[in-house]
């Protein structure tokens, strides 16, 4: 599913990975463990394509995608990557329902969206909060609300900044 090969990552001077390499099967569960400031979320903004590589190759099922343009970068993440956040990223403003509905913003294949905005909130055990606001719960299920989000769009894989 996912191959990285001696891949980099710089920001300006600084060099945050070095000749990183990984492999990720289909369904396979992986956990990136180590102390603050180590390179997780760095690695985590490669994965889902939100940074490019200063150096390697990054396979995405099946397609080298380092070097790719922003569009269709966009296009690939939208309809097969969904994230989770560390601080959660949910809009004060927007119901927990809209909230999860963003996860099918920009996708023009979805066919009932409402049934998937309930059913992943329903999956995640949130349905019931669906028309309150982030502020009104708490933090373990402003986290479901994320994860709802993420999973709404029934993508390829899954990111999660400490879940």
């Amino acid at each position: 599913m996912i191959e990285l090969q001696s891949v980099g990552f710089s920001f300006g001077e600084e060099v945050l990975l070095r000749d990183f390499s990984l492999q990720v099967a289909r369904a396979e569960a992986v956990a990136l463990l180590g102390p603050s400031g180590c390179g997780k979320s760095t690695l985590l903004g490669l994965l889902g394509l939100l940074d490019a590589p200063s150096a390697g190759e990054y396979w995405f099922d099946g397609q080298n995608v380092a070097g790719w343009s922003e569009r269709r970068l966009n296009t690939l993440r939208r309809g097969r990557i969904g994230f989770v956040f560390q601080s959660f990223n949910l809009i004060d403003e927007l119901t927990i329902e809209e909230n999860v509905a963003l996860g099918l913003a920009y996708r023009s294949d979805v066919g009932d969206r409402r049934g998937r905005v309930a059913a992943a909130m329903d999956k995640v055990g949130i349905a019931h909060r669906a028309r309150h606001f982030p502020h009104q719960l708490s933090g373990g299920q402003r986290q479901r609300a994320a994860i709802a989000r993420a999973i709404v769009g029934d993508p390829k894989l899954i990111l999660a900044d400490e879940p």
